[in-house]
Formats: C-alpha cells, structure tokens, sequence
C-alpha cells in the first residue's frame, strides 16, 4: 500500500541484547525499526482513510475503531493471562489417560491397532469393505463430527443394520468406554463384518479423539498449573472473528477441559453468548440495504431456520 518495506528480520527479535545499553548507543537499525514500526500503521491507516472519502461514514475507516478496542482488550487479556487448577488437571489428564488404555486394548483385542499402539490401517480398510459389501453402505471415517463428535459417517445404510441387533455410534466418551468394555467380550482377532465389527470401528475416532485431547489441550493446561497460559490473539479475520493460540478459543465442550481454568482470587469466569448471532446482523444489514429481509420475517416469528431451508428438499413442510 505504501511501496515500503519494513526490515522484520535484523531487530524485530533482538532486543534483548540491547537491555541494559543505553538508548543513545542503540544501533541505527535497531531505533529505526522501533519508529517505523509505530508510524508505518499510523500511515497505512491514514491511507485507507482517503480511499474511504466517498464512503457513507466520509474519511471513517469501517470498523476501525471497533477493532482497535478489540485489538486492546484481547491484548490485556494475552498479558493478564489464563491460570488452570492443578487439581483438576491432573484429574482430566488421570480421566483421558485411563480412556486411551481402555480404547487401547479394546481396538487392540479386535485385531486394528498392534502392540506398539499404531493403528492397522489395512485391517481397518479390509473391515470398512467388509461392512460396506455386506450393507451396500459406504463407510467414510471422520474424526470431526457435529459439535466435535466424532463418526463414522455412511450414507442411508445405518452402521446399525448390519446385523439384528442396533449399533448405535458413541455420541460422548462414556458411550464409547462402555462400547469399548463390550469389544472385549467379544471373540479376540479382526473382526469380520457383524454387529461386533460395527461397534470395533466406531471406536477409532474416539481413539485418536482422546489421543489429541492429551496431546494438544492437556499439555496447554499444565502450563497454566504454575504460570499464566499467555495466548496470543489476532483481531484482523475475514470473519470478523478472533483467532488465539494454545487452543484457548476451541476448547471441547465434553466435561473436563474447561473445568481445568481457574478464576484469580475476587474474580469470577462468566460467559456471554447470542443465538444465531451471525443469522440476525445478516437479516439487519439486508435490511438496511434493500428494505426487507425473509430471514428477518423467520427470524421474528420464532421459525428454525435451519430446517426451514431444508424441508423443500426433504419433500415435506415445514410444520412435518
């Protein structure tokens, strides 16, 4: 935008070898880039400013200071940091550590991880074969299912017909410890296409679910036992939604994870949250621009949306 370009490689993350020496003695490079850091976003937004002269707000740039204060806020929230619960960590991590075993050995007992805890890929496409010749279904497996859930997905043939009895896909991890708990019951070996089988591959998302719950989230929290868990977050997104690492924005909803985090002392945690937020400022900016919105009309009259778009192509009315 200003045909400049700004050196990030030399100082950006040197300072600290300038700590203790006196301003005066700074290298030129090093004072030139704590200026221009600062006055090169002063200048790109004065320049966006003058391309936004015939906007309907004139010489405003949108949102501009609605993000600066987010920008502040999630940046004092990054310094203030996040503290966890020893207690309840070491209680989770004790919880998803037993999980893992049990799904361990159950998947383990049917023949599709080996010893050494690395799944059996091709007992496990050899299985999803099997099952899908013997339902005319296919099989597809997915890790990240509704709400995080995860599946195994197929098409109008439910896992459940595969034999007289129904198999329910676990849709929590207690479902799937107890699935698991029947697996090993059954009959040792790669399991061949039966109600048995069904309920052997509806375990492996859950398995490699588990696995990432202790590898990515547990290791976040542990760090917060003893010192803040300092995220560091970006405002600027297409969506108009932030982003933050160490996973702080996308903790599951299963029980555990997010009992780990702890007030600071005469604090409290508090939550705020909007339906269909996205829903209702699309239906207002509609009508803003064209005078009328049907998602407004759906909206106001209390209709689920969601289904309403999709009866038409179930053939049925919204009512049914």
């Amino acid at each position: 935008r200003l045909g400049v370009e700004l050196d990030k490689l030399t100082w950006r993350l040197g300072y600290k070898d300038l700590h203790d020496v006196p301003l005066a003695a700074w290298p030129d490079g090093a004072r030139r880039y704590v200026c221009d850091d600062v006055t090169a976003a002063l200048d790109v937004w004065q320049a966006q400013k003058r391309d936004c002269e015939g906007s309907p707000v004139p010489g405003e740039v949108p949102n501009s200071a609605e993000q600066a204060q987010a920008a502040f806020a999630l940046q004092l929230l990054s310094w203030w940091g996040i503290r966890t619960d020893r207690r309840e960590v070491q209680r989770y991590k004790g919880n998803l550590t037993v999980a893992l075993g049990l799904l361990t050995r159950a998947l383990q007992h049917a023949g599709l991880i080996r010893r050494d805890g690395t799944k059996d890929l091709s007992a496990v496409r050899g299985l999803m074969e099997a099952l899908a010749k013997d339902t005319k279904a296919t099989l597809a497996m997915t890790s990240g299912g509704t709400k995080g859930v995860p599946q195994v997905a197929t098409n109008d043939e439910a896992v459940g017909d595969l034999a007289g009895e129904a198999v329910s896909v676990p849709q929590s991890l207690s479902e799937a410890l107890d699935a698991a708990q029947r697996v090993l019951r059954e009959p040792a070996g790669v399991p061949t296409a039966t109600e048995a089988s069904a309920r052997a591959l509806c375990l492996i998302p859950w398995h490699t679910h588990v696995t990432k719950m202790l590898s990515t989230y547990v290791t976040v929290l542990e760090e917060g036992q003893d010192r803040p868990i300092m995220p560091r977050y970006e405002t600027l997104k297409d969506n108009g939604r932030t982003s933050a690492s160490h996973n702080v924005q996308t903790l599951p909803k299963e029980r555990g994870a997010r009992d780990c985090h702890v007030a600071r002392p005469g604090t409290v945690l508090c939550s705020v949250d909007y339906e269909g937020l996205e829903l209702h400022t699309l239906a207002q900016v509609a009508i803003w621009k064209v005078g009328n919105s049907k998602l407004a009309e759906a909206l106001n009259a209390g209709i689920d949306v969601h289904t309403y778009v999709m009866f038409p192509f179930l053939g049925m009315t919204y009512d049914e």
